[in-house]
This record gives structure tokens, sequence and C-alpha cells, in this order.
């Protein structure tokens, strides 16, 4: 049985969401050190590191990787095939300089089978599948002759065109930073709303920096047409504390266990092939560690790291990664690129727990498309099915991107049994403390009102909770139900697809006790309850915004230049992004703030903003005031059960302090951007504000006031 793992971001920030690089507050100058005292990241990144180290506890791994027909599969980026089994992007050598890039598909992680080239010309390869069910494809393109090279966007509206490397659409973003070389992406974010002419594709990448040594950028693609990208100092100077004085170059990002991390190669001296390193970065701190990787020869140097989260081929979620091993620093027959993956299965301790529902799966509910099942059979028993295409399981490819929290599922592939049906049975859970049970699925056959799901705990306590959910063709927005993937089509029994209905899935959370040992789940007894994942989730403070939420810009990097209409205050001015950092901490607790130059902050126009599902204490929030102070706003949070809190607060201007009653300055700087580029030697400031919640009950989503005067840039919700 294959399986995926899912991220859903809890409700309200189910996007293809930016990763928001988290650094702590930098000058340029300044090399991050690792931090000393103990964060919150910790267990899981020493986790994350020990299965990218240790190649020899690998499940299964692969030296000199190469497809059949014996092309060396060199910086492959893995992701898992929605019709099962994995495609791999890789890079192919050819006479002279130049490379093509190809795919190829597997059912083992290990053996390859080759499909198509996509590109000449082109190297260093990412992938990602899409909501609408297509696949995104960068790589580094140079010209016919060597040079030029910059970064190459590919859509394939299907798998179909994917596999017989027909683009639907391209785009070649201009070289900006160097006018050497710009290249080796990596995809943070697709956020599609709801196609491609209106998108924000977040992505990283190197320049090759006054034409000398690689550095990091990171840049958004705006409607496929629109192009911007900045230096990325925060890494750099992550990386730069170990000593590296040679190239920084491609990465890789990922969600492991509720926290964002990221693989980054480093070159101590450039252009020396014997001293590459790979350092795994910890969005939460800013730094960066220097990972020792044991092979089974002992190699010493090691490149363009590739990192993905998905099910094994034994059902078990897993981290794949590959990494080039460089023949100068390599051990006998372990130059070339290399394979592996570890498995982690569903009870690591700590982090996110998807519980196991392998022996409770009952119905298939889920078929790759142009697959044909029994008329009587699908989800509904009457042969309508989610396509594997659009159902969230697809994000197998993608749950690092959703930076935000996300409740990690672990649901079964295509064609084969992938959904439990409510019998009343009861199912087994990870046996820990948690704060919410997160829960994927959907009614069928109509909307099945007040269902009763029954939580036991350790000590034989219980706690019973009454959900309706929604059938999957019409959701009613029951309490405690958010829509998390709504579909533009289903797949019929007789392998068509059915774009009469639009099929959603729906997330359900649960507020737990948490001072409590999880045991259990009694699903209800009813044959219209379909389950497709069941995810504990501890109790700690989230992170609320995410991409879709932002509408404007309002933090330029240094030396950029913007509209005189455009900036945080629509006068031509705006935050500096290296004062300001991609994260702050206030009053103990961390907000991830927007990378500069897209969009990064939410103007207020009396908007609601789903908040992430939970009983939570306070409400924390990063904002301000432009144009003069903003006095007696409203804020107003509401429960799920429809009651509200509301808060009255007024906002000092961000050039000014003055000092209301609720408000503390979070970040103070010592000037702001200005739209020609340069900047005007001014204090401004950030505020912090503070909001108390009634911990009894679980938060939807906060309205924020009808002003556009009053812009918010971070919350944090805490327990």
């Amino acid at each position: 049985m294959s399986r995926v793992i899912v991220a859903i971001e809890k409700p309200g920030r189910f996007s293809f969401s930016k990763i928001w690089t988290v650094a702590v507050l930098i000058v340029l100058s300044f090399r991050c050190a690792p931090a000393s005292a103990s964060q919150p990241s910790d267990t899981m990144r020493s986790q994350l590191e020990s299965y990218v180290e240790n190649v020899t506890s690998a499940d299964a791994s692969v030296y000199n990787a190469k497809d059949n027909i014996g092309n060396g599969m060199d910086c492959a980026k893995i992701i898992q095939d929605p019709n099962g089994g994995y495609i791999a992007l890789y890079h192919v050598a050819h006479t002279g300089t130049l490379f093509s890039v190809d795919l190829a598909t597997s059912t083992d992680l290990i053996h390859w089978t080759y499909q198509v080239t996509l590109g000449t010309g082109a190297s260093q390869p990412t992938i990602q599948l899409l909501s609408n069910g297509g696949f995104l494809v960068l790589w580094e393109q140079v010209n016919s002759s060597g040079g030029d090279n910059h970064i190459r966007f590919n859509y394939y509206s299907t798998r179909t065109s994917l596999l017989a490397g027909t683009t639907t659409q391209t785009y070649d973003a201009p070289q900006t930073l160097s006018t050497c070389a710009e290249g080796t992406p990596n995809i943070y974010s697709v956020n599609l709303t709801p196609d491609l002419a209106h998108s924000v594709i977040d992505v990283g990448g190197h320049y090759n920096a006054s034409c000398s040594i690689d550095q990091q950028q990171r840049g958004s693609l705006v409607n496929f047409s629109s192009w911007v990208t900045a230096p990325e100092p925060a890494i750099n100077n992550a990386i730069k504390y170990w000593g590296v004085a040679g190239n920084i170059g491609e990465r890789d990002a990922l969600d492991y266990r509720g926290y964002n991390f990221e693989l980054i190669e480093g070159d101590s001296v450039a252009g020396n092939w014997y001293d590459w390193d790979i350092y795994c970065y910890d969005f939460q701190t800013g730094n960066a560690d220097k990972l020792s990787i044991i092979t089974a020869g002992g190699s010493t140097s090691f490149a363009n790291p590739r990192i993905t989260r998905l099910i094994a081929p034994n059902g078990q979620p897993a981290i794949v990664t590959t990494i080039f091993i460089p023949s100068q620093g390599s051990a006998t027959g372990e130059a070339g690129e290399l394979i592996y993956y570890r498995t982690y299965g569903f009870s690591t301790a700590g982090g996110d727990q998807p519980a196991d529902l392998s022996s409770d799966y009952s119905r298939t509910g889920i078929y790759a498309n142009g697959s044909t099942f029994s008329s009587t059979g699908g989800l509904d028993g009457a042969g309508h099915a989610y396509s594997s295409y659009l159902f969230p399981q697809s994000m197998a490819s993608f749950p690092e991107l959703n930076f935000v929290n996300t409740p990690e599922y672990s649901v079964a592939g295509p064609g084969t049994a992938n959904s439990v049906t409510g019998t009343g049975q009861t199912i087994s859970l990870p046996a820990a403390e948690y704060g919410t049970l997160n829960i994927l699925g959907t009614g069928v056959n109509g909307n099945q009102a007040s269902q009763t799901f029954k939580v036991t705990y350790s000590d034989s306590s219980s706690t019973t909770f009454t959900q309706s959910m929604s059938n999957w063709f019409s959701p009613q927005s029951y309490t405690g139900e958010a829509t998390a993937v709504e579909m533009s089509y289903g797949n019929f029994y007789n392998g068509t697809e059915d774009t009469t209905d639009t099929y959603s899935v729906y997330t359900y959370s649960l507020g737990l006790n948490p001072s409590k040992t999880l045991s259990s789940i009694t699903l209800p007894n009813n044959s219209n309850v379909q389950i497709f994942g069941i995810t504990p989730v501890p109790k700690a403070p989230q992170w609320v915004l995410a991409n879709h939420t932002y509408n404007t810009t309002g933090v330029f990097n240094d030396g950029v230049t913007f509209s005189g209409t455009g900036g945080i205050d629509s006068q031509g001015n705006a935050y500096s992004g290296i004062l300001l950092g991609t994260v702050q901490t206030w009053t103990n607790n961390t907000f991830m703030i927007a990378v500069p130059n897209g969009y990064n902050v939410v103007r207020c126009a009396g908007q609601t903003i789903n908040l992430s599902s939970g009983q939570f204490s306070t409400l924390k929030l990063l904002a301000t005031g432009v144009n003069g102070a903003q006095t007696s706003q409203t804020f107003t949070v509401t429960y799920t059960d429809s009651t509200t809190s509301t808060f009255t607060q007024s906002l000092s201007d961000w050039m000014t302090s003055s000092g209301y009653s609720g408000e503390t300055v979070a970040s103070s700087m010592a000037y702001r951007n200005i739209s020609t580029g340069g900047r005007n030697t001014v204090t401004t400031r950030l505020y912090g504000y503070a909001f108390s919640l009634n911990n009894g009950k679980i938060v939807k989503s906060i309205t924020v006031p009808n002003n556009s005067n009053v812009v918010v840039l971070a919350m944090t919700l805490v327990p």
C-alpha cells in the first residue's frame, strides 16, 4: 500500500503559502552563531539532521545513481507521483559544458526509468505539483553557447503533458543581481488565486555576486509575468559563520514535525571541490548547523542537497535526500548522485503525530485520473471519487512549503483502500500530551449533522465532541469545520472527470486536555462519515499569517526602487528588510515576518483572517499605524461556537510613539527605505499588542479594522 504525507494548513491558512525565511535581526557584517540556549526546534532539528547525516542507517540508498539508460541522475529532486510511485528531475552532462534536464519515474526510490528530456542547456532542476493538478518545473537555463545563466519557469498543465515534455507556459527570469549567473532554484511556495495569471511563486536561488562568489537570493514571480528578487543576507551569514569563504549555492527546504528547516551547500574555498559541506538552516532560530555526512566508504565532500518528505514504499512517512558527491572528495564507488531515504514512522517523539490508519482503511475514495472502478464503488458507493491529482495527498511533494505550523497527515495513495468509514470503531492514537486533534474528512451522500466523536485518555477519562460534517459537494461551513481544499473536479467510475460538481475535503479541530495523555478516538457509527487522516498536535504557539493574507508590500530591501505611491504608507516609504529581518521576538514569542519585496504586510480593510483552530490564551500582533496615529480601532476574534471577543486598540504612527495603553515598541529601527532606492534617516517603529482570549473556546478567525492606515505584519497565537 502506498501512502503520502499531507500538510494541510490549519483552518483558513490552506494555500501554497509563502515560506517565510526566519532569521535573527542582523546587519550585513554580523555572522549568526548557533543558538546557545535551548530552542523549541532543537529536538526536531536534531532528528532531521540524524536522518540526513547517517547514510549508513538509511532504509535504502544508492550511490552514483543512474536511470535505466545509464545516465547519471545528478542534482535529483524527487516528489511523490499522484499516479503512485515517484517522479525525479535531474540533469545529465553532455558534450562540452551543457546539460539537459531529464525526468524518470520509480516505484521504490532506488531504480529509475527514464521518461523524457524536458530541456537542454538546462541544469539544477526542481519540481512541484500544484493545487490545480499541474506541475511547476524550474531550472537554471543557459543559451546555446553557454552563459546568460538565469532561472526558467516551466508550467505543465497535466501529468500527461509533463511526461510528454509539452510545456503550457514558460517564463525566463531576467538576470537582476548578477550579470554572470543566477540559478540553482528551489520553490518555496506557489499561491494560485486561482491560476497562473493570478499567482505568486516564491523562489530561492543563488546569484554570482560580483561575478565571483555564489550567494543566496530570494525572488517572486507575480502572475507569471513579473520578476523581482533580492539578496538573502540572513542565510548567507548563517553559513558564513562556519568559515565558508567560497560559494553558497543550492538549497532545499521542508517542514519536519511542525518546524521548518533548509539544507544548503557551502564551499569553504571557492573553486575547490574537496571541501563542500551541507548545512541545516533552522528558520526558527536563524542559525545553521554544519552536518557530518557519514557514507559507507567515508566520502568527505558533499554538494547540491535536495530533500523531500513523502511516503516510502513500505507505507511509512520518510525523508528522502539527494546529495552530489564530487569525485575529488569521494570514496571508491561513491562519486556521483547519492539517493537515500529514512522512514521515521508514526510515533516519533515530539511534533505532529499522524495516526497510522493503514489497518482501518475500508473504502477506496481516491483514484488516479483515467482509472476505472465499480459504479457502486468510490467514496460514496455511487461511482464518485476524489482525483489523486487534486486531493491534498498530492501535497506530499511540497508540505515543506506551508511554513505556518501545518499539521501533517498520512494518507494512503490512489487506487487502494484509503478512507476510513465510520462504524463506531475505536482507533488507537499516539500516546502523548497534545493540544488539538486534527481530522481530515468529509460527509458523503448528503450533509452528516451532529456526529459524535469520543476522545479517550490513558486514565480512561474521555471527552465527547459533536461535529457536523458537510457533504463533499456542498460546504456548509459548520462550526468547527473548515474547507481544506475545494477541488474543481472529481473522478467517475468510468475513467472520466466529473466537472459538474466541486469536490471538497474538510478539516476539523478538537480541543484536547493538554495535561492528559491521549489514547484513542471512537468514530461515529455512520458509513457516510469518511476519514482520511487524524493528527494530534502539541499545544504550542501558532503563527497565523500566510501568503494569501498579505495584500501590500511594506518591507523592501535596501537599494530596491518601488512606486512613489507604494510602500507601507502608500507614499513611497517602507520598512528596511535588512533592519526588520524575517523574525521578530517580542514578549518571549516568535513572529514570522514575510520576506522583503513581495506582498508582506496586511493593509486592513475590514477583512476576516482565519486562525489556527485550538484553544489559546492570547493573540499577539505586530502592527502599526501609518499616516498618523490610528485611535480606537476594533479587532474582533470569533470562536467556533460563533461567540466573539472584541478589542479596541489605538495604534501609534510608525514614526512617532504615542505610548497608548496596551501598546509596546517591539522594534525600533534607525531609518526607513524610500521609493528611489535611498533611505530616510528617521526612527521607525513596529509595535506589539496582546489580546486576551477565552482559552476555554476554540478560535476561528479575527476581523481587522476597516482602516487602510492600520497595517499588520505578524500574528502569533499563544496557548
